[in-house]
């Protein structure tokens, strides 16, 4: 059973309900042998103990525990609908009520205990439910207060009609309670369940840059942890490449922040057609992007920055005076000797980086650690 299953802890309520009912049994016949033991003890008139186990102890207990026992049969079977074991739960508390009422006549104040059932019933959080238990009940109480002014040997006279009243009360009075915590539950599972999707809507939002779209730089130490641990258990490169778009600050200036945006979404775009579950995108703030390439070694990864560099050239845009966008662009492969974590993998890229803006720009280097020419330690950017 999930841990988190409503049908489950639904199902677990019944029968929790059944396992109170089997202890209050147990509970009743302790006390009844008690009392009938005690006033063994002190009366001078002592009761016959056959009559009183047979119709006080041993019948009323028995025929409970088998209706106990039946109920429980039914809410374990598979074939039973849930609705059908909740009824037969609360109806089974309702009827050891019912019987306490029923056999002890002689404590009228015992109506009160119909407010039980009413109350077992605000577990399944179901309105209609603890309608049926209320009406139920009420009917319970009326006949046994009928059976103990008909038939028992004590002489109740008009209190019995009142206390009647006074536990019809109560009872109405149980029932607008259980259905204020009903809808007070279930408006806290509601703004819990407003809380839980704010939350995951916040975590989705920190996860991409609001201007491009992209994962941000804050989701790249997660994402990038996870296809690092996946690429090894699958014996898979893994590359990553750094992009910088070249002159943006001169784009800034020339023609405005908006502008420079305009450019930042066009690049993200292209990065965002090209994505895919094995290519993952990122703004890893200002002008740089990443891009994180599972399965790709290095000629392959050239070949897809390749591509986005070509689509990214041939563009234009009127915001910039349809000037060529170019970027400079650095790939290192995590099969590098040098190159044994995640940030390792980041600064090579960001070398690689460098070196094609040292190049010329509009240029596309692969890390390599041959003859040492490639420090993991750029000197600062200068576009």
């Amino acid at each position: 059973m999930q841990k988190n299953d409503p049908n489950g802890m639904a199902e677990k309520w019944c029968r929790n309900i059944l396992s109170g009912c089997s202890v209050a049994i147990g509970i009743n016949t302790a006390v009844l042998i008690a009392v009938w033991a005690l006033y063994m003890a002190l009366t001078a008139n002592p009761i016959s103990p056959g009559s009183y186990w047979g119709r006080f102890i041993i019948a009323p207990t028995l025929c409970m525990l088998a209706l106990n026992f039946c109920a429980d049969r039914l809410i374990r079977s598979n074939r039973i609908p849930l609705q059908t074991k909740k009824y037969l739960a609360l109806c089974n508390a309702l009827a050891f009520c019912t019987f306490l009422c029923m056999v002890h006549s002689i404590l009228a104040a015992l109506l009160v205990t119909f407010v039980i059932p009413v109350f077992l019933s605000t577990v399944f959080a179901d309105g209609r439910i603890t309608r049926h238990i209320f009406i139920l009940s009420l009917a319970a109480q009326v006949l046994s207060a009928v059976k103990m002014h008909f038939f028992s040997t004590r002489d109740f006279g008009t209190w019995l009609w009142f206390e009647l009243i006074v536990a019809s009360a109560i009872l109405v009075a149980s029932y607008f309670f259980a259905e204020t915590l009903i809808q007070e539950g279930q408006y806290h599972i509601r703004s819990l369940k407003h809380s839980v999707r704010e939350r995951e809507q916040l975590e989705k939002r920190l996860q991409k840059d609001g201007c491009t779209g992209l994962y941000s730089h804050a989701s790249f130490e997660r994402l990038g942890r996870d296809a690092l641990a996946e690429c090894s258990a699958c014996r898979i490169p893994l590359s990553f490449s750094m992009l910088d778009l070249d002159n943006f600050k001169e784009i800034n200036d020339t023609y405005g922040h908006a502008a420079g945006d305009k450019v930042l979404r066009h690049l993200a775009r292209i990065l965002l057609n090209n994505s895919d579950a094995g290519i993952l995108a990122f703004r890893l703030g200002g002008d740089e992007f990443g891009l994180l390439m599972k399965g790709f070694a290095l000629p392959n990864a050239r070949n897809v920055c390749g591509g986005i560099q070509s689509l990214c050239a041939s563009s234009s845009l009127p915001e910039v005076d349809y000037r060529k966008i170019t970027f400079s662009c650095g790939i290192a492969s995590f099969a590098e000797p040098e190159i044994g974590d995640l940030m390792r993998l980041y600064k090579a890229a960001d070398a690689a980086m460098y070196q094609a803006k040292r190049n010329g720009k509009g240029r596309i280097e692969l890390w390599q650690t041959a003859g040492g020419r490639q420090s993991l330690h750029p000197p600062d950017k200068r576009r």
